[in-house]
């Protein structure tokens, strides 16, 4: 048994999250497979449903940085702070939605593979959006007098 707070974290830093950390993308990664392989028939039936659903998600996405991004530079806030309060406004925690959905619903649902596509259209659109926040980094440089 650990003893005091700081040996449970200590503990914690160093072996359970690093393990967590090694098996976690492997759990999502494999889950995304089988959605895929039960959901196989609607793929094939329904293809421009998941073009709805791409596109739906490339707006949000889109907007939501948009406006995170404008609101920030209009109320002069740091890039330390703007670039991941919008990043986390952009987000629709895609991954999280997968674990409810597939427990609650089951993974041959609609909704599943809906979510699904989220994933794998909302890794790339974020890594663009992190692009265009650290090429107009310099545009958050105000002179704020403390």
């Amino acid at each position: 048994m650990l003893g005091s707070l700081a040996e449970e974290e200590e503990f914690s830093d160093r072996f359970l999250i690093k393990k967590l950390d090694k098996i976690t993308p492997v759990g999502l990664l494999i889950t995304l497979i089988l959605i895929f392989i039960f959901q196989g028939d609607k793929i094939i039936a329904f293809p421009y449903h998941l073009v709805l659903i791409a596109t739906a998600l490339l707006i949000h996405t889109y907007l939501i940085l948009s406006l995170a991004y404008f609101g920030a530079k209009k109320l002069r806030i740091p890039y330390a702070e703007a670039a991941p309060t919008a990043f986390i406004g952009a987000s629709s925690f895609l991954e999280l939605a997968v674990a409810v959905s597939t427990i609650l619903i089951g993974v041959d649902s609609g909704v599943t593979l809906a979510i699904t596509i989220g994933v794998l259209v909302g890794v790339p659109v974020m890594l663009s959006l992190v692009a265009i926040m650290k090429r107009n980094k310099s545009k958050f440089n105000f002179n704020i007098a403390k």
